[in-house]
C-alpha cells in the first residue's frame, strides 16, 4: 500500500511507502496484522479507507483476519489499544489475567492511562495489566481504554465466557508433514477433549479435506467422526501454483453452565504433494525459472518450468515443512527423485554433473541426503535420478547446488524440472 501525493492538476508529485501487505509465508518479516492477506480494500462515504484481510489460517478460527478502519488525521494522533488476555474461557470461578502491552502514543511527549471495564459491573481498573476474577457464568466484554494526554482515546475490547470451556481439538495423524499424491485416500485419527461435555460423541466431530492453493483453501470432503477416511481428487494436481492438502477437524461442545453458549475450536495438518514441481518454491537464491518441452506434472499436451542458472551455493526451499514418515526407510526403496538435464551441451552421458545437498530447516542445517547426478548428455534430454533418503521429523527442505570432481562449472551446473519423494507416504 502506498500514499500518493498529487498537485492540483491531479499529476503524481509523490509516493511513499504506508504499509508492505501481502500474503503472511515463511522466512519473511511478520506483516502488520491489519494488512496481512488482504482480501479487498474501499473508501467509505465517511472518507475512512476499509480493508477486509483473510489472515493466516485455511479454514479454522484465524485472529489474524479482520475488517480495519484507516482514518487520516491531521496532526495529534490518537493512542493505540491493544487488549489480551492469558484465557478468555473457563469454569466458573475465572480468573483473568488481562494485558495493554503492546498499546502506545505515536505522538512524542505524550503519555497514556489505561482503565478497564471487565463488563460484568464491577469496578474498573486503572493498571496497565490487571487481574479479574468472573464468578457469575456469562459472558462478557472487557474493554480497555487507553487515554493520551491531550484526552484522545483508543479502545479494544475480548469477550470473554465464563461457565464454558473451549474444547480441545487435536488431528493425531496424517503427521504434519506427511506427503502424499492427489488420488489418495487420507486416513485421519482425531481426539477432542471438553471438560464440560465428558465423553465425546464422535459424530459431532467433522473432518474436512481442503485443498490449499498459496494463501487460501477450497473446502472438498467433509465427513464426521474422531477417525476414518477422505478422499481426494486426483484433478487438484493441476489445480496450479503452490498445492498442498490441510485436513481440518473442528467441534462445538454444548454449552456450559447457566446458560452460556457453545464454543468451537479448530485444528489443522498440513500436508504436501509428494511431487514437487519447482517452479513453486517459497524461498531461491540465484536461480530463474524457464520453459521445457519434457513436461513434468502437467495437464496434458502442455510444457513444463524448470529452474536454471544454479550456480554453486544457489539454492531453493521447496514449499514444506515436510515428514518423510514411510519415505525415509533407503533399504526398502523408499527414495526421492530428481528430473535434471544438462545446462550445456558437449558433456558425455553418465559422467559427473552436480551434486544436489538436501538440507533440513536452513540452507546450513543438518544434510539429509548428498545426491551426485550424472550428465544426461544433452541440454534437452531429461532424467530421473533416484537417491535413498532418511529424515527423522517434521522439517524445512532446503535444496543447495555444488560443483564436483570432473562436472559442470560456471554459473549454471544443471536444470532441475522436478524433485518427487517415493513410497508410500500417508496416504493410501
Amino acid at each position: 500500500m502506498r500514499l500518493i501525493t498529487l498537485d492540483s492538476a491531479n499529476r503524481i508529485q509523490k509516493i511513499s511507502q504506508f504499509l508492505n501487505c501481502g500474503p503472511l509465508t515463511r522466512n519473511v518479516t511478520l506483516l502488520p496484522f491489519e494488512c496481512n492477506s488482504p482480501m479487498d480494500m474501499q473508501f467509505g462515504s465517511d472518507g475512512n479507507l476499509y480493508t477486509l484481510t483473510y489472515g493466516t489460517g485455511f479454514f479454522t478460527i484465524n485472529p489474524a483476519s479482520g475488517l480495519f478502519r484507516f482514518s487520516y488525521v491531521k496532526a495529534g494522533r490518537p493512542p493505540v489499544a491493544v487488549a489480551t488476555a492469558d484465557k478468555t474461557d473457563g469454569p466458573t470461578p475465572l480468573t483473568v489475567n488481562f494485558s495493554s502491552t503492546g498499546s502506545n502514543t505515536p505522538e512524542a511527549n505524550q503519555s497514556i492511562t489505561y482503565s478497564w471495564n471487565f463488563g460484568d459491573g464491577s469496578a474498573a481498573s486503572l493498571a496497565p495489566n490487571p487481574s479479574h476474577t468472573y464468578t457469575n457464568p456469562g459472558v462478557y466484554t472487557a474493554v480497555l481504554t487507553v487515554t493520551d494526554a491531550s484526552n484522545k482515546k483508543a479502545t479494544s475490547s475480548l469477550r470473554i465466557v465464563a461457565g464454558n470451556t473451549s474444547p480441545k481439538v487435536v488431528v493425531n495423524t496424517p503427521v504434519e508433514g506427511g506427503t502424499f499424491n492427489f488420488g489418495d485416500d487420507i486416513p485421519f485419527t482425531v481426539t477432542v477433549t471438553d471438560p464440560e461435555d465428558g465423553t465425546i460423541d464422535c459424530s459431532r466431530v467433522l473432518v474436512t479435506f481442503v485443498l490449499g492453493h498459496d494463501t487460501h483453501g477450497h473446502a472438498e470432503q467433509s465427513v464426521n467422526g474422531c477417525s476414518g477416511r477422505l478422499t481426494t481428487d486426483p484433478g487438484d494436481v493441476f489445480h496450479g501454483g503452490n498445492v498442498f492438502g490441510v485436513v481440518n477437524a473442528s467441534y462445538t461442545d454444548r454449552g456450559g453452565a447457566g446458560g452460556t453458549p457453545p464454543l468451537s475450536s479448530t485444528a489443522i495438518t498440513n500436508i504436501r504433494q509428494k511431487h514437487q514441481e519447482v517452479e513453486n518454491v517459497v524461498n531461491q537464491s540465484g536461480t530463474n525459472t524457464a520453459g521445457n518441452t519434457d513436461g513434468g506434472l502437467t495437464p496434458p499436451g502442455t510444457n513444463g518450468v524448470h529452474r536454471g542458472s544454479l550456480a554453486a551455493g544457489d539454492w531453493i526451499q521447496l514449499p514444506g515443512p515436510f515428514n518423510l514418515l514411510n519415505i525415509n526407510a533407503p533399504n526398502s526403496g523408499n527414495s526421492v527423485t530428481f528430473r535434471v538435464a544438462d545446462a550445456s551441451a558437449g558433456r558425455t552421458a553418465g559422467s559427473p554433473l552436480a551434486r544436489i545437498e538436501v538440507h533440513q530447516d536452513t540452507i546450513t542445517g543438518p544434510t539429509v541426503l548428498n545426491a551426485d547426478l550424472t550428465s544426461t548428455g544433452n541440454t534437452t534430454t531429461w532424467s530421473s535420478q533416484t537417491f535413498p533418503i532418511t529424515m527423522a521429523g517434521t522439517h524445512e527442505l532446503f535444496l543447495v547446488f555444488r560443483e564436483v570432481n570432473g562436472g559442470a562449472t560456471g554459473a549454471n551446473l544443471f536444470n532441475l524440472n522436478w524433485v518427487q519423494f517415493n513410497g508410500q507416504g500417508v496416504g493410501t
